[in-house]
């Protein structure tokens, strides 16, 4: 009987401290991944940050063109233009943790007329100066975001 008991009681000390444990986060979903699209209908690009899981960021910030659109705490952000060439910016804060991505983005909807799949959508010049362009057929654009170093870390 004894020995049923403590069975039971192990149990019940098991049930009772699984509501305690908080769920790790999977590997990476910290890191914010900004999404550029276009739409063809109403001639917009259209911007998203985001983390890669339904994670809160204490600060989100964008800016286009060194003008800042929007800056909230949350999930996501969201922001349409119709520049045929913007400077964009975005920055985001989680705990201590700092990321950060900037690009000029030439919007060239071109049609080639051998393969409408060809068409360049997107030419985008990193601050490095590294180019890519960015075909119909490849949006969205995925980017995860770069974790700022603070002075002094290794």
């Amino acid at each position: 009987m004894k020995k049923h008991l403590s069975v039971i009681f192990v149990f019940i000390l098991i049930g009772s401290s699984l509501g305690c444990i908080d769920t790790p986060e999977p590997p990476g979903s910290e890191i914010p991944i900004l999404v550029v699209d276009y739409d063809e209908g109403d001639n917009e690009t259209i911007i998203h940050l985001r983390g890669r899981e339904a994670i809160r960021f204490d600060n989100m910030t964008l800016y286009l063109n060194n003008s800042q659109i929007i800056r909230k705490d949350g999930y996501s952000i969201e922001n349409r233009t119709n520049l045929s060439e913007f400077y964009l910016e975005v920055n985001a804060t989680r705990k201590d943790d700092r990321y950060h991505f900037n690009a000029t983005f030439d919007v060239k909807p071109e049609i080639v007329e051998d393969d409408p799949r060809e068409e360049i959508i997107f030419k985008i010049t990193y601050y490095d100066g590294e180019e890519e362009n960015i075909n119909k057929d490849d949006l969205p654009f995925i980017q995860r975001l770069n974790l700022v170093e603070e002075e002094g870390e290794t």
